[in-house]
């Protein structure tokens, strides 16, 4: 019968005269060690060729078990095969590790490409927000309305508990005149107290007016009129009069220049609103901006108003000799 198993089957026989001539052996060269220091040489010598003589036979019976044993010879070259494929496999492995690393390179690039970006963007959207920051800019409103402006200097300075000076450039600043006579109490409450307050709208019959409702195109029933000033000047002698010997000044007048901005500024804080070609104020894009360590938006805007002050064409209304309020040049 045919052994099918891993292991080589090798005869009974052969095993019996193997094992037996490895005992021979083994005798023989015992003996020829103890009596070496016995016996005389001649003895020693033939116990050791005995001894040699064995172990030829038993090399010579193990050639002939490995030449002539079929069994064992097939199971040594299913041992080579399966080593062959080893290698074989081995080779194709190490063959593929280039290929497998400069794809695992790629992949890890593009990962970190990726994540590259992400941060740069990041960064570049952390400094867009520190530069917005620096520059001031608190609020950005996608137009100026009432609200926001009434808001901002009715809270921030009128009904504030907390003195500062207050500065407006505009067209009209219809609603803020107005409040000179609903809230007059107020306005020389603050003026007594202290501060300090500039206010300019475009001169009523100057040139740059009219240009400006030519171009705003607009319906400017709103727009404060010549009607309008019989009651502006009484609201002004009054708080004239009233703050005649106060900490603070009240400054009302008028400019007659290109209005390229309107400015509501109290203390560090100013409302700034552009004015654009064929749109009111009312519906432009307004910033809420506050002072900071260098300035910037702030200083820039103040700078205006300043130079708008500064220009030689600005009227402010003062009292005469005789109590009465007329327009001087600042």
């Amino acid at each position: 019968m045919e052994n099918k198993g891993n292991a080589p089957r090798v005869r009974r026989d052969t095993l019996i005269v193997v094992g037996f001539l490895i005992l021979i052996t083994a005798i023989f060269f015992l003996v020829a060690v103890i009596v070496k220091g016995k016996c005389n040489e001649t003895a020693f010598n033939i116990l050791v060729g005995l001894g040699s003589s064995c172990g030829a036979v038993l090399v010579l019976a193990l050639v002939h078990l490995v030449n002539k044993g079929e069994p064992l010879q097939g199971y040594v070259a299913q041992r080579m095969d399966q080593l062959v494929s080893s290698m074989d496999s081995l080779d194709n492995s190490v063959k593929d590790i280039p290929t497998n690393i400069g794809s695992s390179q790629n992949t890890l690039c593009e990962s970190l490409q990726t994540e590259t970006n992400k941060i740069v963007k990041k960064i570049d959207e952390l400094e867009q927000e520190r530069t917005i920051v620096e520059s001031g800019i608190q609020a950005v409103f996608h137009e100026r309305r009432l609200s926001h402006d009434n808001e901002f200097w009715r809270e921030e300075f009128l009904n504030s508990k907390e003195l500062r000076d207050f500065d407006v450039i505009g067209i009209s600043l219809r609603d803020m005149v107005h409040s000179f006579h609903n809230d007059i109490d107020k306005w020389e409450e603050r003026i007594k107290q202290g501060s300090d307050i500039r206010i300019l709208i475009l001169k009523l019959d100057g040139i740059e007016r009219k240009r400006r409702i030519e171009h705003e195109n607009k319906d400017v029933s709103w727009f404060m009129n010549i009607e309008d000033l019989p009651i502006l000047k009484k609201n002004i002698k009054e708080i004239l009069e009233a703050t005649k010997d106060a900490k603070g000044s009240f400054k009302f007048g008028f400019y007659d220049i290109i209005p390229y901005c309107n400015i509501v500024r109290v203390g560090e804080k100013m409302l700034v609103t552009n004015y654009l070609y064929k749109l009111t104020g009312f519906i432009s894009p307004t910033y809420l901006i506050e002072k900071t360590k260098d300035k910037q938006l702030f200083g820039k805007y103040m700078e205006h108003f300043e130079n708008v002050w500064e220009s030689g064409k600005v009227e402010i209304y003062k009292l005469n000799d005789s109590g009465e309020v007329e327009l001087a040049s600042v």
